[in-house]
């Protein structure tokens, strides 16, 4: 008798483990709406934590280094739907760059009361550059003053050690 009551215990443990392990976890990120950073931005800064001469040759977004991306010109529209271009040399012309437009499809999420920026590439305009659909890329927002400023980090990696990407968007337009 004890051996069934043991048993039973057991058997009653372990389906209600299973129950809850399959139900659904509770939803962790938020898309957030209205897209309030629509319209044309200009990185105008782009910053790294770690001085490692490293980090300034490593390709970002599959294809470009920090230095291509300052002056790069991005357009998020309300739809979900943008693209970023990239000049033909770096701002200060020490560096060239891979030119052209790559458009992206993007959201704003919320995680643990922390905005994000997520984005991918849709297509690629850009010989030589092969597309990954399945990459995202998601930036943290620091700072954000609609139709002014736009600050996000992004973490880099190279040889097991990290460093922080500030990049400093400024509103151009509607």
């Amino acid at each position: 008798m004890k051996i069934r009551f043991g048993l039973a215990i057991t058997v009653l443990c372990l389906a209600g483990g299973i129950m809850y392990s399959c139900t659904p976890l509770k939803k962790t990120a938020n898309i957030i709406s209205g897209r309030p950073m629509f319209g044309k931005w200009t990185i105008t800064s782009v910053k790294l934590d770690d001085t490692l001469s490293a980090f300034k040759r490593l390709p970002i977004l599959e294809d470009i280094t920090a230095g291509c991306l300052e002056g790069s010109s991005w357009t998020l529209a309300k739809d979900d739907i943008g693209a970023y271009q990239i000049m033909g040399s770096s701002k200060n012309g020490s560096e060239k760059c891979n030119p052209g437009v790559r458009n992206i499809i993007w959201l704003l999420l919320e995680i643990n009361k922390t905005n994000f920026i997520q984005f991918r590439r849709s297509t690629t305009q850009v010989p030589g550059v092969k597309l990954d659909k399945f990459t995202s890329y998601i930036m943290e927002i620091e700072k954000f003053e609609k139709k002014k400023i736009l600050v996000t980090k992004y973490p880099l990696y190279y040889k097991g050690q990290t460093t922080w990407m500030h990049l400093t968007y400024t509103y151009a337009q509607n």
